[in-house]
């Protein structure tokens, strides 16, 4: 008879249909003789549960650890999470479903959702929509060496705001992969 594994990983692949393995607040022990019932090597012992740390609202659509705190994109709302779960709501994105991308300069933090983007800025702290002619919408954002690097959505293209600004864009500011 084949033994049945329940002590291996936890993971799943894309295709669940293909191989799926999930254990959740469960951890493997190692039997201390080597051997067990039926040549098992570990047991399976359950873990407590998660508990809430703090009430946000129903859908996470993306978090981000920035400027020594956290901020998390909740239904519609940015939200600033304390060090004593305590959150902030900091602004209203136009969207609520769909997954954000975040991504900090020096002095401030951007989120996109696709078609908007959006900008916290860390030491005025105003939450101000990207509204410039040179926007394009985003499926994602990066920084790199302070400037906004933004990829546009269903394109080849990718264009790039000023150093240290994700607000300011040029339109001339681009190139295509």
């Amino acid at each position: 008879m084949t033994a049945l594994l329940l002590a291996g990983p936890s993971y799943s692949l894309r295709n669940r249909k293909a191989d799926c393995q999930r254990r959740i607040n469960w951890y493997a022990c190692g039997i201390e003789s080597g051997t067990g019932k039926g040549g098992a090597a570990a047991y399976l012992k359950q873990a407590p549960g998660k508990r809430q740390l703090v009430n946000c609202g129903s859908v996470f659509r993306g978090m981000k650890e920035a400027n020594n705190s956290l901020y998390a994109v909740v239904d519609n709302k940015l939200l600033q999470i304390s060090h004593a779960w305590i959150a902030t709501e900091l602004g209203t994105l136009a969207t609520s479903t769909g997954p954000v991308r975040m991504k900090e300069n020096t002095t401030q933090l951007c989120v996109t959702d696709g078609p908007n983007g959006y900008v916290w800025d860390f030491e005025a702290l105003t939450f101000t929509a990207i509204t410039s002619g040179a926007w394009l919408g985003s499926n994602g954002v990066d920084t790199l060496d302070g400037y906004g690097i933004f990829s546009g959505p269903d394109t080849n293209q990718w264009y790039i705001s000023a150093n240290q600004d994700f607000l300011t864009l040029n339109a001339l500011q681009f190139a295509s992969a």
